[in-house]
């Protein structure tokens, strides 16, 4: 059975029913899962859920705070002390609309700074560990392992946690404990328990665009929905979902990248010179690379040429022949979809349409 480490969420439609759901701000920041201080100290190799593979994120000791992709988030001593012990915790570290590159800079160093200060945690569920670490395979490119709760379970035995702790609630329960414990000032001075406000079971559709356009004026990301009565689990959910933006552009074709992996020979993705678009802050002339393409899209006249530049943009010198990608002739216009602007003015998650 295929699982994530953390629960993800699906993209609303229509076809959802999300009448008297819990809506919040999604927060573009770095998602983390504290795991109650279980592996704090503890050495990562002999560390069950740990992502082994990623050499580059591979660290010596835990600091029980973690990814998505199973990386230890490398924390303050002084920050971590103040998280809660015993209780897990699922959230964003986050610093602010529109902060998501100086959030990364700082949560992604190996050696933590004082920036941390500045660092909130923004939780929204608190997941019991027979959830977090049920057995299944995580088949993600950033983490590939088989998580196994015989292996789980026998590390936190080791470590002497009550299994008891955190039990399972569904998420409206779950809300009411986390606003109680942060009340009581139980979570910690760096932790935030996300404000979540009910949809009306009337003229949904109208209330999810009325609120998604009052973040989006603020530099936020979109909405995040969850049913009341829903449980965490380790899977992208139909019982969470995300609201985003989308804005249409253009740009111009002026270089290509080869493709890699069964799209060897192939093209990889198009470098495209934006227009501008005044309407969305959209500067003119920013340079960057495009994908989402078909197969029959992906087809070159010169697929050695291609292969030579796997991953890589194929000098420009090279470029000059009119039918080296059918599809999409240099010069030619396309049309591309995004979700907001990152802190460089470049289209966020910018797909071909």
């Amino acid at each position: 059975m295929n699982r994530e480490l953390l629960m993800l969420a699906k993209p609303y439609t229509l076809k959802y029913d999300v009448a008297g759901w819990f809506c919040s701000e999604k927060l573009d920041g770095q998602r983390a899962f504290w795991d109650g201080g279980v592996s704090r100290n503890a050495i990562v190799r002999n560390i069950p859920w740990a992502n082994q593979g990623n050499v580059k994120r591979l660290v010596g000791v835990s600091t029980g705070l973690w990814s998505r992709y199973g990386n230890v988030i490398c924390a303050p001593e002084w920050w971590i002390d103040s998280l809660p012990i015993g209780t897990c915790l699922d959230g964003e570290l986050y610093l602010g609309p529109g902060m998501r590159q100086e959030t990364m800079s700082i949560t992604k160093r190996l050696v933590p700074d004082d920036r941390w200060q500045s660092i909130r945690f923004s939780v929204f569920d608190s997941p019991c560990y027979s959830d977090v670490f049920a057995d299944g395979i995580i088949n993600n490119p950033n983490f590939q392992t088989n998580m196994n709760w015989d292996d789980c379970s026998a590390f936190l035995d080791k470590r002497s946690v009550d299994m008891s702790l955190g039990s399972g609630a569904p998420f409206d329960t779950m809300m009411d404990r986390l606003r109680l414990l942060g009340k009581d000032h139980q979570l910690g001075k760096f932790v935030d328990v996300l404000d979540q406000t009910a949809l009306p079971f009337n003229h949904i559709t109208e209330a999810i665009h009325k609120r998604l356009d009052l973040v989006v004026s603020h530099n936020g990301e979109g909405l995040m929905l969850r049913r009341p009565y829903s449980y965490w689990a380790p899977h992208r959910s139909s019982m969470l979902l995300k609201v985003k933006p989308h804005h249409d552009s253009e740009a111009i074709v002026v270089g290509y990248t080869g493709g890699l992996g069964k799209y060897k020979g192939m093209l990889g993705a198009l470098v495209i010179q934006t227009v501008g678009d005044p309407a969305l802050k959209l500067r003119e002339n920013i340079v960057f690379e495009l994908s989402g393409f078909t197969d029959i899209e992906r087809s070159v006249s010169d697929h050695k040429l291609f292969g030579q530049y796997g991953g890589k943009r194929i000098p420009d010198e090279l470029t000059g022949i009119v039918g080296l990608v059918p599809a999409y002739p240099l010069g030619s216009v396309v049309t591309f979809r995004f979700n907001g602007l990152t802190r460089d003015g470049i289209p966020s998650e910018a797909r071909i349409i």
